[in-house]
C-alpha cells in the first residue's frame, strides 16, 4: 500500500487498514485432529498442499497447478486441495491440461476453515504482479500462517516478498514458474527446521 500511496501522493486522504486474523480461531492442530480431518476428505496418508480462495483474473491458475505438478513428481502422496465457492471448471480444465489428478476440490463455510487448513503441508498465494496487487494482503495468507502453514509466494508485491522473507515463514516462487530454481527454494525452504511454529509465531505477534 504504501508504494501506491508514495507514487500518487495520497497520504492525507487515504487511510491504510492492515488485514488481519484471529489467531485464537486460526491456529494449528493437533496429529490427531489433522487424521481426523483427512479421513473425512478421503486423504488419509496424503502430503496436502492448498490453496483457499477466489479463482479470479488476479491468480495464477496455470502457474499454480505447474508448479503442484513439479512436485506431484517427485512425492507420491502429493494432493492439491482447493477450497472455493467459485466456479472451478476453469480450474479443472487447467488440472486435466497439466495431466494432475491428484486433486480436490471442495467449498465450505468459514467455521470450516482453520481445520482445512491446518492439515495442509504449504499454501499457495499465486497473483499476477500489477498495480492493484502491489498493495495487497491477502487474507488467505494471514490464515495459512496463522495455522503454522508455510506459504509459496509470487512476486506480487515487494512489501510481501520481504515479509515473507525477513520472517521465513515461505518462499519466493519467481514468476510462479515450475523450474528447477523454483523448485530448489521450496527443498530447500521446506527443510527448514520448526516451520510450524516459525509461521504461528509470526503470526501471533505481526498479524
Amino acid at each position: 500500500a504504501k508504494i501506491i500511496l508514495n507514487h500518487w501522493g495520497f497520504f492525507e486522504k487515504i487511510s491504510v487498514i492492515p488485514c488481519c486474523v484471529d489467531t485464537d480461531v486460526f491456529k494449528g492442530l493437533l496429529d490427531i485432529q489433522k487424521e481426523n480431518v483427512k479421513r473425512n476428505l478421503g486423504l488419509i496418508g496424503k502430503d496436502v498442499y492448498l490453496y483457499s480462495g477466489s479463482l479470479g483474473s488476479w491468480y495464477l491458475l496455470d502457474e499454480m497447478v505447474g508448479f503442484f505438478k513439479m512436485i506431484r513428481s517427485r512425492n507420491d502422496n502429493a494432493v492439491f486441495l482447493v477450497i472455493t465457492k467459485d466456479n472451478a471448471s476453469k480450474l479443472v480444465s487447467k488440472f486435466k491440461e497439466y495431466s494432475v489428478s491428484d486433486y480436490k476440490i471442495i467449498s465450505a463455510e468459514a467455521s470450516e476453515m482453520p481445520g482445512l487448513i491446518g492439515i495442509a503441508k504449504l499454501g499457495f498465494i499465486f497473483l499476477k504482479e500489477c498495480m492493484s496487487t502491489k498493495g495487497a494482503f491477502p487474507i488467505s495468507m494471514a490464515e495459512y500462517v496463522a495455522c503454522g502453514v508455510p506459504v509459496a509466494v509470487t512476486q506480487f508485491s515487494p512489501s510481501v516478498t520481504k515479509m515473507i522473507l525477513d520472517n521465513h515463514v515461505g518462499f519466493i516462487c519467481k514468476n510462479g514458474l515450475a523450474n528447477e530454481d523454483n523448485y530448489a527454494q521450496y527443498e530447500k525452504f521446506m527443510n527448514l527446521p520448526g516451520l510450524v511454529y516459525t509461521c504461528r509465531n509470526f503470526a501471533v505477534k505481526m498479524l
